[in-house]
């Protein structure tokens, strides 16, 4: 598990792919809920922009291991592992202008919390969409190469058979 989620290595498959991008998923929606309900103690008083920055947080720290899926799903399609940089960049500046308060303002008002992103962070969630649609179709949907390639052998074919 350790080298599937945190190692470069290798080639994977579309399903190995999904099922760790299903497994960070899952992890990272458990650890912000968590986060939320520390934060919501009745007596200790709340704060939204240390919950945006620990969210920030949590989503930089997932960065590793989804550009460690990344990678190996690229290297599995035979194509430049300088996509991942594509992939991953607009949804990084989001995340520090979050922190920041460069790309969302965050305010409550008569207690429902609203988030009203800049014009800059408009434009950054547009590129993601756009990057995302991309990786998700070169990633999540097109088929690897079939057989060898520089990056090793086909992952869904057995060896020594």
């Amino acid at each position: 598990m350790k080298d599937f989620l945190f190692g470069f290595e290798g080639r994977i498959p579309r399903s190995h792919y999904w099922g760790g991008t299903l497994l960070l998923t899952v992890l990272a929606v458990v650890i912000i809920f968590a986060t939320v309900f520390l934060f919501l103690d009745e007596d200790v008083p709340f704060s939204e922009s240390s919950l945006i920055r620990i969210n920030a947080l949590i989503g930089m720290c997932l960065l590793y291991p989804v550009s460690a899926l990344m990678i190996k799903r690229l290297k599995d399609r035979d194509r430049p592992l300088w996509l991942v940089a594509l992939f991953l960049t607009p949804y990084a500046l989001i995340l520090l202008g979050e922190t920041f308060g460069i790309t969302a303002s965050h305010e409550v008002i008569e207690g429902v919390y609203l988030r009203t992103p800049t014009f800059f962070g408009k434009v950054l969630e547009t590129a993601n969409l756009c990057v995302m649609v991309f990786a998700l179709i070169e990633l999540g949907i097109l088929k690897g190469t079939q057989g060898d390639n520089q990056w090793g052998p086909d992952p869904t074919q057995k060896s020594g058979v």
